[in-house]
């Protein structure tokens, strides 16, 4: 079954949407691949849907998917491991679309359900470059922790590995003398999250008077004399927006 219309300023009706002998609805599209598919010839935003809500309260515009096992007349529970819903993107490449999502979100079911237990996590994934394999990076699991790099966090940040980055720094300043503050300064933009003094060595009475916080940095002040003592303050800077 095909649907037409005549553009604006035109004569002759045009295909706009049509229902395919197996049922799929194609809008945009004479050859739907999807029981939905919509589809737009344009430049700029590209087959944008919207969903609005009016009125009061908070549930604004839904977009709501469901799953089951089993057939529409004879439902049954979805299983631990079961993909509840998934929101992909898939691309084209040398000869036609990918076959799966590059990027994703999934909610998956992390039990066996029933009325009453309904456990669920969510898993994010993406595709290197270069590769046309994806892998999951990141989940939310059903006690709200969160792990990067691993699939079983056991605290509400969970970091499988590697290296994360915060803009932290440390900074050091060697100072010699007698009765002497030694200073170190946080790089620009950067803010002191604390600090100290080391003495490496000593020879004769060394001791750190005062040990504290400056504008920009860390301030260590020295009494006593010494002639063969290494003298550091140190402190720890980040960017805090």
């Amino acid at each position: 079954m095909q649907f037409f219309t005549t553009n604006t300023g035109a004569v002759n009706p045009t295909v706009k949407a049509v229902i395919t002998g197996n049922g799929n609805v194609g809008i945009g599209t004479t050859n739907p691949t999807a029981p939905l598919e919509v589809a737009a010839n344009t430049t700029g935003n590209a087959s944008v849907i919207f969903n609005t809500g009016y009125g009061p309260g908070t549930n604004g515009g839904w977009v709501m998917n469901r799953q089951a096992r089993g057939t529409p007349l004879a439902p049954s529970a979805v299983q631990s491991g079961d993909q509840i819903s998934v929101y992909g993107a898939r691309g084209y490449g040398a000869t036609g679309f990918s076959t799966t999502s590059r990027a994703s979100m999934r909610a998956v079911a992390s039990e066996n359900w029933s009325d009453t237990s309904q456990g669920a996590y969510l898993a994010f994934d993406t595709t290197t470059n270069g590769s046309a394999g994806y892998a999951e990076r990141m989940r939310i699991d059903q006690n709200g922790n969160v792990g990067i790099g691993t699939t079983t966090p056991t605290q509400r940040l969970d970091l499988g590995g590697g290296n994360i980055s915060m803009g932290y720094e440390r900074k050091t300043n060697s100072c010699s003398g007698s009765n002497i503050t030694c200073s170190v300064s946080c790089s620009a933009g950067k803010q002191v999250l604390g600090g100290g003094c080391d003495v490496q060595t000593t020879d004769g009475s060394i001791w750190p008077q005062n040990n504290s916080p400056n504008a920009t940095g860390w301030n260590c002040f020295f009494g006593g004399s010494y002639t063969s003592a290494t003298v550091k303050a140190y402190e720890i800077c980040a960017n805090i927006n």
